[in-house]
């Protein structure tokens, strides 16, 4: 739209003409259609410079919904690739957790194994071993022969002994317990079982007053520390009437939970073994 420019005026007036008076309300109008027409054109120009700038906003928004598709489509696919890595690591640390758990629990198999058999070696070492208790100490009394002396009081002749000697005592003014170790665990079990025949058969210790020593002979088999403690546990079930008894057999702790002699005994490995009669 294009807009014309009102005519100059062609001739002037008189001042003292009625023409004149409306030759200067005319000169009035024309002032203020003019400045209507600058407006007008001023307006003209700006729409005309929205509608050319209009393909260009258009351009722009096109290009920023491009981008803006681009960049969402680029999200989702970041978004879905760390979707499918977190998978596919969550389902490599459930198997390396698992391999966990196996080899924990194969440690822990592997570790049982290994105490059980350092537990069979000590008990191996313990084997011809036996433990005396009663003797009291006397200056100038060779132990083997107090030894000897006391098996002849039963009627049961010794077996030849390795070695024989007194512990230090755990506490002051007790006499320490005495260690025997026999040729062999045949020897050992000959003799635990003739004393063990002669307390069921006179119904109480060899008392060593006979041979001038105060107190009474008492003799077990040598244990581990491990069963030593399982055999005190066992012992403590059984005055609870929890267990019928309690007993050592080659170094082992053993227990029974009824009379029935015929019954076989329940071999005690470990404290968890004795939960059952807890």
């Amino acid at each position: 739209m294009s807009i014309t420019a009102p005519p100059p005026l062609k001739r002037r007036l008189s001042k003292g003409s009625s023409s004149a008076k409306t030759a200067k309300f005319d000169e009035g109008a024309v002032i203020t259609l003019t400045a209507v027409y600058n407006k007008l054109k001023e307006v003209e120009q700006r729409v005309q410079q929205q509608t050319e700038l209009r393909p260009l906003i258009e351009s722009v928004s096109n290009k920023i919904i491009e981008v803006e598709n681009k960049l969402t489509k680029r999200i989702e696919e970041e978004i879905s690739s760390l979707a499918a890595a977190v998978a596919e690591s969550s389902t490599h640390i459930s198997a390396l957790k698992e391999r966990v758990e196996k080899s924990e629990s194969g440690i822990e198999c592997l570790k049982a194994e290994l105490a059980k058999g350092v537990q069979q070696k000590s008990t191996a070492d313990f084997a011809a071993d036996a433990v005396a208790f009663g003797v009291a100490y006397k200056e100038g009394k060779n132990l083997k022969s107090i030894f000897n002396q006391v098996c002849l009081s039963i009627d049961f002749l010794a077996p030849h002994i390795r070695d024989i000697f007194r512990t230090r005592p755990s506490r002051a003014g007790l006499n320490g317990a005495i260690v025997i170790k026999f040729h062999s665990p045949l020897d050992r079990n000959r003799t635990l079982r003739a004393f063990g025949d002669y307390r069921r058969r006179m119904k109480s210790a060899v008392p060593l007053q006979p041979l001038d020593i105060q107190g009474n002979f008492h003799i077990f088999e040598s244990l581990t520390k491990e069963n030593r403690l399982l055999l005190q546990a066992a012992i403590k079930l059984r005055r609870e009437g929890k267990l019928q008894s309690a007993f050592t057999l080659r170094g082992c702790v053993h227990v029974r939970s009824t009379n029935d002699k015929a019954s076989q005994p329940t071999k005690i490995l470990c404290e968890d073994d004795l939960e059952q009669f807890r």
